[in-house]
């Protein structure tokens, strides 16, 4: 009888192995955490934004962006955190850049640059969402805006974004207002 009982025993660890090894799986207070702080960057995104043309909306564009960086140290692999934070990194820039603030090329080419090694993640790790493809698109923009239009072509960047788009409209052309269909338009 003892026997027999140590095979189904040593079956149910293996199973349950992973599951406890990994506690977030088990915990829905963890999955409620993360939709709560993806939640909190949403919103801090969405008012910088609305005030993007203002200080107070750069603030808050950063804000968005520093939570990502923190969501994203703690959950390397979850693709909702990354696209947001390629998501910001690409908007930051943008604004930073409206407004012509005094180191706008700094900003586009240091978090231009991030959003695109994030989006390369991000599109590793869930290569069916559009996400990854479209905001790591902007991030290539804002950092060529900064390097120069002549830096593009050296890091193939064109080409990657050319890449990016056909694969966006390929996953969802109507995303963020149709925003592949038009980025398309312009190559």
């Amino acid at each position: 009888m003892k026997s027999a009982l140590i095979p189904c025993v040593a079956g149910f660890v293996l199973f349950m192995s992973p599951l406890l090894a990994a506690p977030d799986i088990l915990d829905p207070t963890t999955t409620e955490d993360a939709a709560s702080t993806s939640e909190q960057i949403d919103e801090l995104f969405a008012k910088g934004m609305e005030e993007v043309h203002l200080q107070s909306g750069i603030d808050s564009l950063k804000q968005s962006l520093d939570l990502c960086a923190q969501e994203y140290a703690k959950r390397p692999g979850d693709c909702d955190v990354l696209w947001r934070y390629v998501r910001s990194c690409a908007q930051y820039a943008e604004s930073v850049k409206g407004l012509q603030l005094v180191n706008w090329r700094d900003v586009c080419r240091e978090w231009g640059k991030r959003g695109i090694d994030l989006g390369e993640i991000a599109k590793k790790i869930e290569p069916g969402r559009v996400e990854g493809y479209t905001w790591q698109t902007v991030c290539i923009g804002k950092y060529s805006d900064a390097t120069g239009i002549l830096a593009a072509p050296k890091e193939n960047l064109i080409g990657k974004a050319k890449e990016d788009l056909k694969r966006s409209n390929a996953i969802d052309k109507s995303y963020n207002d149709y925003n592949p269909v038009l980025a398309n338009s312009m190559f």
